[in-house]
């Protein structure tokens, strides 16, 4: 029994410490500048409240944390519970603090600043169902005595933590980005609280690197790291579902399932925790296997140059980064591809990926005709369309990102579109709407399309193709809400978003769609594939991680060159 409640506790740790990670490492890096804010009354009550409500999700933040630390030192079933109880009363109180902090927003502030406590409150009450949830599964496990029970009351625990994932990342990433939003009274407030500064300035956590148990390295482990745990192993099966497996229970648990909370951690579990990067459990078994494959690593060569620059985003509301790649070479009128990132990231995560290098290794050693890459800030979990909020990402990209290369000299009106995860269904969704505005491969057809005319006139530019690298492909509205509570709206704006709907528009174009076999989203990848005819790529051995994007890199960036040379 002993070794059943460290293996569960140790399995709801992990995941309660991915939620914590995408927490702290969504949105972009923050600047502690300020802007006029009208009067210093008025600007010192908002930068109060602002700071409130910093100073309360830190505090639910360690809460948090001091949760799953707790759990990872427990030894037995008393303690689990003993402990649990007490560290979820804290959880109750710190959320008790969040909604409070957002409710005493002052009256004079500005409707800017309404605006952006209304899109928090949004973000705080999907988290605060999670851990009403998770206080429930705590009480519930006071009562629990079997290896059933136990492992019934885990996985509700561990299913509480994954839907708060959504939440919690989008309120911190808010946070974040409001510290260097175009609206001036909100930069001021979040930009000059003390306790925004540290949640701006705060580096990513390591997802399982805060407790000794997991961390004895001295660098955050990579996905399937569990330190030198040799009492349980946990995996993901071929159905989707988290199996808790204890070396002294494997009969008990398996037998005796999850029961209706395994449900609900099969729905969250599956693709919630592979989106934002960290599933523990499903790469340790999965390499042990040896199913994910090898990292290749960032190619060792010069790469060309990287330039970064900010813009004010009038389509996203905010100060938006936006990154270009360089190949090694004369750069005047080269064609242009997009890069579209995943859920959590920002601008800067191509480069973290080593886009840039590759892009060099594709251009002098492979022959591939040069071209130029662009990554900008999409958003933490925009899922790159427009949301009800008014933050259109695609909007972004046609009318801001693409006519500023072509000032530029860049030709802009045929490009070439790459993501990975939620950016690898983004760069289907552009190519598909790019393909509903103008035609397929790029033929600047008359009309105004799904687009309007904009400052492209009639016509919108066009895809000349079109790389999905493990797209984050949903099969309905309560899958996609069920990983993921802030990746729609509501059913009609998954319905509207439905690639279905435009597969015979994509169908026209070069689409390379690749996608690990041991990928929660490889069921629907396969899906996609074979409704356009079996494209370019493949599914193939490999997991949701950085290693398979590496590796399918070098073919993606030649498949793309290609295309846009013709």
């Amino acid at each position: 029994m002993a070794i059943l409640f460290r293996t569960a506790a140790l399995s709801v740790a992990a995941l309660v410490l991915v939620a914590l990670s995408a927490c702290s490492s969504s949105g972009t890096q923050a600047s502690g500048s300020t802007g006029a804010a009208g009067s210093s009354t008025i600007a010192g009550a908002t930068t109060q409240w602002a700071g409130s409500v910093c100073s309360s999700v830190q505090k639910l933040d360690q809460s948090l944390q001091d949760l799953a630390n707790k759990l990872t030192t427990s030894s037995n079933g008393s303690q689990v519970k003993q402990q649990l109880q007490a560290q979820a009363g804290a959880v109750e109180s710190a959320a008790k603090g969040v909604t409070s902090s957002l409710q005493n927003v002052p009256a004079s502030a500005d409707q800017s600043v309404q605006k952006a406590r209304q899109q928090l409150q949004a973000a705080s009450t999907r988290s605060q169902q999670a851990l009403e949830q998770l206080g429930t599964a705590t009480a519930q496990l006071q009562t629990a005595t079997t290896s059933a029970e136990f492992a019934e009351d885990f996985a509700s625990i561990g299913g509480a933590a994954a839907t708060a994932v959504g939440g919690i990342g989008t309120l911190v990433s808010n946070l974040k980005q409001y510290a260097s939003s175009a609206q001036a009274q909100v930069k001021q407030a979040f930009g000059s609280a003390p306790s925004c500064q540290q949640l701006a300035k705060a580096p990513p956590a390591c997802p399982l690197g805060r407790s000794p148990a997991f961390h004895d390295h001295g660098h955050c482990p990579q996905m399937g790291e569990l330190g030198s745990v040799r009492d349980h192993e946990t995996g993901l099966d071929s159905s989707g579902t988290i199996l808790v497996v204890a070396v002294l229970s494997r009969r008990a648990v398996l037998a005796g399932g999850l029961g209706g909370a395994g449900a609900l951690l099969a729905a969250a579990g599956g693709c919630a925790l592979v989106e934002t990067g960290a599933l523990p459990g499903k790469y340790r078994l999965a390499r042990a296997l040896g199913r994910c494959g090898s990292d290749p690593g960032v190619p060792g060569l010069t790469a060309g140059p990287v330039v970064t620059e900010t813009f004010a985003s009038r389509y996203r509301g905010r100060d938006v980064e936006m990154i270009t790649m360089f190949p090694p070479g004369p750069a005047a009128r080269l064609p242009v591809t997009v890069v579209l990132h995943g859920a959590g990231g920002s601008a800067r995560s191509a480069v973290q990926l080593g886009y840039p290098a590759f892009l060099a290794q594709a251009v002098t050693r492979a022959g591939v005709p040069p071209f130029v890459m662009v990554s900008v800030d999409g958003g933490g979990s925009t899922y790159w369309h427009r949301r009800a909020a008014g933050d259109d990402p695609l909007g972004m990209i046609v009318y801001e990102v693409l006519p500023r290369l072509a000032r530029r000299g860049h030709p802009a009106a045929s490009i070439a579109i790459i993501g990975w995860s939620m950016g690898g269904y983004g760069a289907l969704l552009l190519a598909e709407r790019l393909a509903r505005g103008t035609g397929a491969r790029g033929a600047a057809a008359r009309g105004t399309g799904v687009w309007g005319a904009g400052v492209w006139g009639a016509a919108v530019p066009g895809a000349a193709a079109v790389v999905a690298s493990s797209p984050a492909i949903f099969a309905s509205y309560a899958a996609a809400r069920a990983a993921n509570p802030g990746a729609f709206d509501g059913p009609a704006d998954f319905a509207t978003s439905d690639l279905a709907r435009g597969t015979a528009l994509l169908a026209r174009l070069p689409v390379m769609i690749d996608c690990g076999s041991d990928d929660p989203f490889a069921p629907q990848a396969e899906a996609l594939r074979r409704r356009l005819g079996e494209p370019a790529g493949a599914v193939s051995g490999g997991c949701h991680d950085a290693a398979f994007w590496r590796r399918r890199l070098p073919a993606q960036l030649a498949f793309l060159g290609a295309h846009l040379s013709r």
